[in-house]
């Protein structure tokens, strides 16, 4: 019995030294084992960003990713995120960056964009602190979104997909409508 209580107190041990992010489900591997955020951050985005600061600065972001800042036990810790999370009454929402067109902050509140043109509002998630990294002219770039008063994204020309019966546009690799079901068309 001492040795099953030994065991249990490293483990205990272990698991408490770990941060939060280590613990919660890691997102889509990409090609050696990173995680596809990461390896987007490290290659460059190709999306570029428009941000509008509260005290009125205006900076031109290029190769433009998301972090969030992960609150653990022991410690916080940023990691690339493919999401920006809002939450509405009880309830997180996440988009996905290549869907968000706009990102305005007013006071707590917080509306996103997306490629379909229906805003969504809701206040910034309090368990996570979300960041704009990126390059500027002079080097790099980083705001929190507490900072931030409006951002614009323009993302890279990429094959966009098209539903003819919902009328929504995708950048994905999809071939049949989400909403719908529907094939999709190619745009050029």
């Amino acid at each position: 019995m001492k040795a099953n209580l030994g065991t249990l107190a490293l483990a205990a041990a272990l698991l408490l030294a770990l941060p939060l992010s280590s613990m919660v489900g890691q997102e889509e591997k990409a090609g050696g084992g990173k995680p596809a955020a990461v390896a987007r951050e490290e290659a460059g985005s190709g999306v570029k960003a428009t941000v509008w600061q509260v005290d009125g600065t205006k900076s031109e972001v290029s190769d433009a990713f998301l972090q969030e800042e992960k609150i653990g036990i022991l410690s916080l810790t940023k990691v690339p995120t493919d999401v920006f999370r809002i939450i509405k009454g009880k309830a997180a929402i996440t988009t996905e960056i290549w869907r968000i067109v706009r990102i305005d902050v007013v006071g707590d509140t917080v509306r996103v964009t997306g490629a379909e043109g229906e805003p969504v509002e809701g206040t910034l998630d309090k368990n996570g602190r979300f960041f704009l990294l990126g390059k500027v002219g002079i080097g790099e770039f980083e705001i929190n979104f507490a900072d931030v008063r409006t951002v614009t994204f323009s993302h890279p020309k990429a094959k966009q997909l098209h539903c003819d019966a919902c009328k929504r546009f995708y950048v994905q690799e999809w071939k049949y409508c989400p909403y719908e079901g529907a094939r999709l068309k190619t745009v050029e």
